[in-house]
Formats: structure tokens, C-alpha cells, sequence
């Protein structure tokens, strides 16, 4: 942060700098008024420069105070004088006293318009400006160097060219060198240095050549003409009693066109500034700062307004970051406003034109030549279709391209990222149930009778033919696959096209005699595929978990046979001493956190690994069956237990306590070591299995 003495030598050039601004500000405020009472409100032109001057005034002091970013200049825009031009025209044909019913409306649009943006603001809305893809904002930045470098250069064609010397190449020359200094990031006060030697450059010529105020603004070598004397309507809010408010209604269309297209293009400007400066903004407080200004102006019918992106530019490229430039700019449209706009008159029009080239030649070099490093060529080839429908057709057909073209071009590319994550079977993957070995052995030998789709993103139209095309391509799906499990865990939303094609995908799975059982999927996806699929055939389980072991049960009772058992637990139960416990069906078994709680074999019962909190049908990390060994990785590494193991059902169970596992080791050495090698075995499965799913996710 500068220190307060270096503030104090800045101050004189930010004062100069936020004259520069304000000049500006008041020319295009100007220039709206004429674009408003043109036609048959020509005549009251002078009351359309007060009103535009007070939001110029109002807007600019607000939004430099109350804004996040130091040296935001704002004021009324463009878009928005078209739109009232719109209704002033519809006022005359439809009104008895159309000044005064587009006063009334201007006035009731400013407040409507205002309170919006306030209220956008305080609901945290301004990050929609996030959601702009960037090839548009690069787009909307070089189309406003265009527009800026045009607009130079037709304020540089008032003289005719017969004042080519004067006016062109002056005018050009400066835009030249003042983006030459942007490019090289000199001071700002080097290019203030050069605007006031430009003027003082005129006027020492002007002098010499006897050319006085009237002819030069008759020539086009300075600004102007502007209305005469004071521009202030201060009875503006009487007309209020004097509009025809029937007309006026006729106009809300317009009214909504305002209440659109000014927070638009907050958003947009705003979005623009962090790129231009590469600085994060508070949009939020953004929309409440300007929507505060454009509601305290409406009642000197002041025009809506919002960022000013090229003018704020200029201000902090000649005075450098702080609020004084746009406080003073405020200060300049308030004298003009009061006094009128003789002062400004002494303004060369190759300066402002000088400014208009300098930004508009700076954003066409950041944002149509060095942003072409940036992205890829389709991306780039619709920043240049924006950049050029921005300078044909308007801003507002600019963006509106880029949104469309930007949002084709990412459903294309994210049509052809894959809806099926993976796909197993239940030879790789299984279920958390932990199984004795000879079920496991068995459901390694016939799990392909079980497949399972992972699908994720969103699902839409194409996406989800590449599911039923997997299906379909699966060799030998007929005859050999029983069951297919489709998980809709991270799939984020899905429209009824997809669920039209799942539609096709059961019909087709009906067919061949495969039971389909949808998994994981949420509420709202949930409510497409009723909608769209019906009951019809498909079991529906709340997550993975539960539908494999389902499947892997059918597949179990399929191959079981009563001269079949469990080899494991009679062998254990045998030399176990310790007396069977019976434990209702919710008590937990290991505590999460208990400190060396010894082993538990499961004699009979299920039971259910799953954090103490949590719901045991919903959210579990594995089922433990007879002749399960609990607690076993806290023994041996003498950690406190890492889940909590609760009862599903009655289980009876044999606690192996610490002590008694230490007299074992001393006067059974044998059984022992038969404990440890039982325990190291299911330890290698559960880490054989954990590797196959990883494999199946490769």
C-alpha cells in the first residue's frame, strides 16, 4: 500500500486524470441525449442532456464511493439510451405530452431498475458473471475495441479532410502513443503528460493561427456545439402529475428490456474488468453499489447506467488506482450540469478520439492478436465471429452469438466425454458383504453373470446411446449374463431424452432375460426415469452396495448345495474356549475409537461396519457373515478401532480378549499361529479384491 506522502504527490495528477474522465463521461452522456430526443423531441434536446448528466453525476458518485474496486467510473451506457429512444418514440405517437410521460417513465425505470440491482446483489446473484464462458468475455472485449477504435476514428471525421492536419493525424498519433505506453505499463503519469501536451500543443497553434472558439467548434476541431445555458431540469419530478400514465403502460415491455439489459451489462463490464486487470471483483457488491446509484438518480431522471469499461480503463491508465479520478469525473458533470457545457467546448475533439483509438487499439492487440496463444482454434475463431458481429450488429448480438455458439460447442465436446466411467463384473467387483472363502471362490468363478455400469456426468440425448451401445457390444450377453446393475451414483441430472433411451435399453434386456437393477440414483433422476421408463422390469436398491449383494446371493443360491458348508468356522469354534455372548440386534460390537478391544469371532448373525452415527441401511462399509473376524487390524497394530461394528440382527459372538490372546501365544504357540495365518489370509483377499476393483476402474 502507497504511503500517505505519495497519495499526497499523486493527488494532482489523479485531480487531472478524473478531469480527462469526466470529459469523456460528459461527452457520451451528451451523445446518448441526442441518440433519446432525436426526431420530434429534438427540441427539448437540452432536458434529455440534464437528465443524462444527473445519472452521469448521481451514479458516478455513488458507485466511486460505495464500489469494491477503486477508481470504477460509471454512468448512463448505450444500450440503455436506445432502449428509451424506443419508448420516447412511442410516447410521441401514443401521448399528449410525450416529454412528460418519458420523463415518468424514465423515472419509474430508473427506480424499478435500481431496486433490481439491489436486490441482486444482496441475494448473492452476481456470480453468474462466473458462468460466462471465456471465449465470449474475450470476444465482448476485443468487439469494444473496435467499437472504441470506430468511434475514434469517426469523431476524427467531423473536420472533413480538410483539417487532416489538425484533427487526423494528431488524433491518431496520440491513440498510437498512448497504447504504446499501456503496452510497456509506464506511469500514469507519463500519459497524462502526454494528453495536456496535446492540448496545450492545440491551443499554442490555435493562437498562432488566429483560430478562435466558434470557428473551431464550427470546423470540428473542438467539441461541441452543446445545448446553451444550465442543462439542470430541477421540475423533472412534477412531471410525474403530468404524464399520461395510459401511454406510459403501453411501454413496459420496454421497461423489462431495461431491467435485462442493465444488469447484463454490469455483469458483463464487470466480468471484463477482472480479465483486463486480472483482479477478482466483488460482483455483488457491484450490483448493489450501481443499483444504489440508478435508484438515488431516478429522481432527476437520470438514464440507468453502469460501468463505464473504457472510460474506468483510461482513469486508472493516466491517474493510477484510487477514487479520486471518478469523484472528480462526478465533479466535472455536476459543473457542466450547473453551468453548462461551454467549458468543455475548449477540449481538442483529436484528444478524446486520441483516448477512443488508444483503448480500442489496446483491447483489439490484448484480445484479438495475444489471446490467440491462449486458446484453441475453434475457440479462438468464435472470439474473431464475436469480435466482428460485435462491430456489425451490436453488443448485445455479440454476446448473444458467443452464449449460443459457446454453449454448442460445449455440448459437443462434453457429448463425447464418456457416460459409462466403467464396467465389471462381479469377478472384479463385489459387494462390502465379507463372504467365507468358498463363497468368495465360487463368486470369482461365475461372477461374469453379473455386470455393473458405472455411469456419471450428465445425461442427455447421445450420451446415453453410448450406454445402450456398450450394452448391446457386451460378447456373449445372451445366455451368459444374468443380472445388470446400472449405477446412477454420479450422475448429476438427466433429461426425459435420456430416460427415452434407457426405455429402449430395458426393452431390449427384457428380450434376452437379464434383470436390470438401477442403483444409487438421486431423487430428481430418480423422477425422469419413472417418468420416462415406468416400473416395468427394473429393481431399484438405494446404492451399489445393496444391489451386488443382492446378485451375488441369487448367483450363491444357484450353486449351493446342502452337502455344502463353511469349512472355516467349525475348524476355528473348535479350540476357541471362550463362551459364546448373545447381543440384541443395534449393539455395537467395537466402538470407533476403543482402545485395543481385543477380537471378536462372529459365531452366527450379521452384522454392519459403519460410522457410530450413521444409518446402517443406507450407508455402510461392509457386511460381516458367520465366522468373521472383527477387530483384528486394531490388535495388531495396537491403534484405537477405525469403525464401529454394529448388530443387524442377534449375533452371538466369541470375544477374544488381549489378555487371554497373550496367554494363547505363550502356552498354545500352534493355535497361535493358525489365528494369525486365518487372520493374514482374509486380510490378503480383502486386498486381492480391493486390487481387482482398482483394476476394473483403470
Amino acid at each position: 500500500m502507497a504511503s500517505p506522502g505519495t497519495l499526497l504527490r499523486s493527488v494532482p495528477r489523479q485531480v487531472l486524470a478524473g478531469m480527462v474522465v469526466g470529459v469523456m463521461g460528459v461527452a457520451l452522456s451528451i451523445s446518448f441525449a441526442a441518440v433519446m430526443f432525436s426526431g420530434e423531441l429534438e427540441g427539448e434536446l437540452w432536458r434529455g442532456t440534464g437528465w443524462t448528466l444527473a445519472g452521469l453525476v448521481v451514479i458516478g458518485a455513488v458507485t466511486a464511493v460505495t464500489s469494491s474496486w477503486r477508481g470504477l467510473a460509471a454512468g448512463p451506457q448505450d444500450a440503455p439510451a436506445v432502449i428509451l429512444a424506443a419508448a420516447g418514440a412511442g410516447l410521441v405517437a401514443t401521448s399528449e405530452n410525450p416529454v412528460a410521460s418519458l420523463a415518468a417513465f424514465t423515472i419509474v425505470t430508473s427506480l424499478v431498475t435500481g431496486l433490481l440491482l439491489l436486490g441482486l446483489g444482496f441475494f448473492k446473484l452476481g456470480n453468474l458473471v462466473r458462468y460466462v464462458p471465456f471465449p465470449v468475455v474475450a470476444g465482448f472485449l476485443g468487439g469494444t475495441g473496435v467499437v472504441l477504435a470506430i468511434g475514434g476514428i469517426e469523431l476524427l471525421q467531423r473536420g472533413g479532410a480538410n483539417e487532416l492536419t489538425l484533427l487526423v493525424i494528431p488524433g491518431v498519433v496520440l491513440g498510437v502513443v498512448l497504447a504504446w505506453l499501456a503496452r510497456r505499463e509506464t506511469s500514469p503519469g507519463v500519459s497524462l503528460a502526454v494528453i495536456a501536451l496535446g492540448f496545450v500543443g492545440f491551443h499554442v497553434v490555435a493562437a498562432i493561427t488566429g483560430l478562435d472558439r466558434a470557428e473551431g467548434i464550427s470546423r470540428g476541431l473542438l467539441l461541441g456545439p452543446f445545448p446553451e445555458g444550465r442543462l439542470a431540469d430541477l421540475g423533472v419530478v412534477a412531471e410525474l402529475w403530468s404524464a399520461d400514465w395510459g401511454a406510459i403502460l403501453t411501454q413496459v415491455p420496454a421497461m423489462v428490456a431495461m431491467a435485462i439489459i442493465v444488469p447484463l451489462g454490469l455483469l458483463l463490464n464487470t466480468g471484463a474488468m477482472e480479465h483486463t486487470f486480472k483482479t477478482d471483483i466483488d460482483v455483488d457488491r457491484e450490483l448493489m453499489a450501481t443499483g444504489a446509484g440508478v435508484a438515488a438518480a431516478a429522481p432527476f431522471a437520470g438514464m440507468p447506467g453502469y460501468v463505464f469499461l473504457g472510460v474506468t480503463v483510461l482513469g486508472r491508465r493516466v491517474g493510477g488506482v484510487s477514487r479520486v479520478p471518478p469523484l472528480v469525473a462526478a465533479g466535472v458533470a455536476a459543473a457542466v450540469l450547473a453551468l453548462g457545457a461551454d467549458a468543455i467546448s475548449t477540449v481538442p475533439v483529436f484528444i478524446p478520439a486520441g483516448l477512443l483509438l488508444s483503448l480500442g487499439f489496446d483491447f483489439i492487440l490484448a484480445w484479438v492478436w495475444d489471446v490467440r496463444r491462449r486458446v484453441g482454434l475453434l475457440e479462438y475463431a468464435l472470439i474473431i465471429a464475436i469480435v466482428v458481429t460485435v462491430a456489425v450488429a451490436g453488443f448485445l448480438s455479440g454476446v448473444a452469438l458467443g452464449v449460443i455458439a459457446a454453449t454448442i460447442l460445449f455440448v459437443v465436446r462434453y457429448s463425447r466425454t464418456p457416460s459409462v466411467r466403467s464396467l465389471s463384473t462381479v469377478m472384479e467387483r463385489r459387494s462390502n458383504v465379507q463372504r467365507s472363502a468358498f463363497d468368495e471362490s465360487r463368486l470369482t468363478e461365475i461372477g461374469y453373470r453379473i455386470v455393473l455400469i458405472e455411469l456419471q456426468g450428465f445425461l442427455f440425448f447421445g450420451k446415453t446411446e453410448q450406454i445402450v451401445r456398450s450394452v448391446r457390444e457386451m460378447p456373449d450377453l445372451v445366455g451368459r449374463v444374468d443380472v445388470l446393475v446400472v449405477d446412477f451414483h454420479r450422475v448429476t441430472g438427466m433429461d426425459s431424452s435420456a430416460g427415452a433411451s434407457f426405455d429402449r435399453l430395458i426393452r431390449f434386456t427384457d428380450d434376452c432375460g437379464i434383470e436390470v437393477v438401477f442403483c444409487g440414483a438421486s431423487p430428481d433422476v430418480l423422477t425422469v426415469i419413472q417418468l420416462t421408463v415406468g416400473q416395468s422390469s427394473i429393481r431399484y436398491e438405494i446404492d451399489q452396495d445393496h444391489a451386488l449383494e443382492q446378485g451375488e446371493e441369487l448367483l450363491l443360491a444357484s450353486v449351493r448345495s446342502d452337502e455344502v458348508g463353511e469349512p472355516n468356522a467349525p475348524d476355528l469354534i473348535e479350540w476357541i474356549d471362550v463362551p459364546p455372548a448373545s447381543l440384541p440386534a443395534g449393539s455395537a460390537i467395537v466402538t470407533e475409537g476403543e482402545s485395543d478391544p481385543g477380537i471378536f469371532y462372529l459365531e452366527s448373525g450379521r452384522a454392519l461396519v459403519a460410522p457410530e452415527t450413521a444409518d446402517p441401511g443406507e450407508h455402510r462399509h461392509a457386511v460381516l457373515l458367520p465366522g468373521s473376524v472383527i477387530g483384528e487390524l486394531s490388535h495388531l497394530t495396537g491403534q484405537p478401532a477405525m469403525a464401529t461394528v454394529v448388530c443387524d440382527t442377534v449375533c452371538v459372538v466369541r470375544h477374544m480378549t488381549k489378555d487371554w490372546l497373550e496367554d494363547l501365544a505363550v502356552n498354545d504357540p500352534a493355535r497361535a499361529l493358525e489365528l494369525h495365518r486365518m487372520i493374514a489370509r482374509r486380510l490378503a483377499e480383502k486386498l486381492a479384491a480391493a486390487n481387482r476393483t482398482i483394476r476394473s476402474l483403470e
